[in-house]
């Protein structure tokens, strides 16, 4: 919503050049109404934005590709060759939606990522990304699939049940209750030496890659568990 695709492309393509090819490029729907708001930008209907993307994201793979082109309802682009060539920008495709992310995802994308979330709704946005894939001609197995979500990690059995009861009580729930619900949202955990198993767990069923985002927590963590975390996740 904020650019327009060919915007989008050479920028992706500067700092492609800029980093040496170190740049990857998320691109989403957009959803956050007061930010559109605050900068005068509109925010179209949800199924119109899904529609803009999708068109912005076979522009984009015309742009970074062959001089074919490509002809929509609200974008174009001739039959060039758009140089410079980036050497290789990935394109990552995120969202939570059951449908329309997960098939863009497969069609498009060479990262597909999703928010922690429980193993059943994980398959199935799985299946579809995959069939969506498989369907355009692609290797299911070449989207690399990750996911984004905190991680509750620390040195030793008793710091990390406390870290339990901290965090547990701040949604009503008790240190058990609230361990339950991170195996269930698949959210690593656990101690330096038992936080291998929610990894592995991970890698079991597709995941090659984990976003630690702790910034919800930020006021309160201690930056040696931060640490600790960090250094079991890194890839």
């Amino acid at each position: 919503t904020f650019r327009h695709p060919a915007v989008i492309a050479k920028t992706a393509t500067t700092l492609d050049e800029m980093t040496g090819g170190r740049f990857a490029l998320g691109v989403g729907t957009g959803w956050m109404q007061s930010e559109h708001d605050a900068f005068g930008i509109d925010l179209p209907p949800l199924g119109e934005r899904f529609d803009r993307l999708s068109e912005t994201l076979a522009y984009l793979r015309a742009a970074f590709g062959t001089a074919n082109g490509f002809e929509g309802s609200y974008y174009r682009l001739d039959p060039i060759e758009v140089l410079p060539h980036p050497a290789d920008v990935p394109i990552v495709i995120g969202g939570t939606g059951p449908k329309r992310t997960p098939t863009l995802a497969g069609r498009y994308a060479d990262e597909y990522n999703l928010f922690v979330t429980d193993r059943e709704t994980l398959d199935a946005r799985l299946g579809v990304m995959r069939a969506a894939a498989a369907a355009a001609g692609r290797s299911p197995e070449s989207v690399k699939v990750s996911l984004a979500g905190p991680a509750v990690i620390a040195e030793d059995e008793r710091s990390y049940r406390s870290l339990l009861a901290e965090r547990g009580a701040r949604r009503n729930l008790s240190a058990d209750e609230y361990e339950a619900l991170l195996t269930e949202r698949n959210v690593p955990h656990g101690t330096r030496e038992t936080t291998g198993a929610s990894i592995a767990a991970l890698e079991g069923i597709g995941v090659s890659r984990y976003y630690l985002q702790e910034y919800r927590d930020l006021a309160d963590i201690d930056t040696g568990s931060l640490a600790t975390a960090f250094s079991i996740l890194r890839p």
